[in-house]
């Protein structure tokens, strides 16, 4: 698959790097718009949900399970939208790839990730389906707390 170091724009099918700008930026069909191939971490280039992507791999289950499709549309739906949302996503895009490494490497990420599942994913599931998209995205950001804590962020 994909290393997490190179999840950025120029991976992304929504991204023509040939359609440049006079600043170097390449045309993005999802945003309408111009995006920096250097800087710019892609939110659309699914595999770039670092901790999921990496529960994923985990369970052994496919990028497209529900676990992962509904929390992206937590995401793109609700989470960029609000400040708590955008404050917690901008922190993730720099934190998120460390964690799934090290989620990775864990001698107990079998068990971690049945923790995940139980305490966190499911649950968050179950908020957005009802339309508590506040609760979701609160338990979703616990998650990542108790990662962070574990992992030493």
């Amino acid at each position: 698959m994909f290393g997490f170091s190179s999840l950025r724009c120029v991976d992304c099918e929504y991204v023509d790097p040939k359609d440049r700008n006079s600043c170097g930026e390449a045309y993005c069909s999802v945003e309408k718009d111009y995006v920096s191939l250097d800087s710019h971490t892609c939110r659309y280039f699914s595999p770039n949900f670092y901790v999921m992507t990496a529960y994923c791999d985990i369970k052994g289950v496919p990028y497209e399970c529900t676990q992962m499709t509904t929390l992206i549309e937590l995401r793109d739906e609700y989470m960029v939208n609000n400040q708590l949302g955008q404050e917690f996503l901008s922190e993730y895009e720099i934190i998120g790839p460390a964690i799934a490494i090290r989620l990775r490497c864990d001698i107990y990420k079998t068990d971690i990730v049945k923790e995940m599942e139980d305490e966190y994913i499911l649950p968050a599931i179950h908020f957005v389906n009802s339309g508590l998209n506040e609760e979701a995205q609160a338990t979703y950001i616990e998650m990542i707390e108790k990662l962070k804590i574990r992992y030493g962020y």
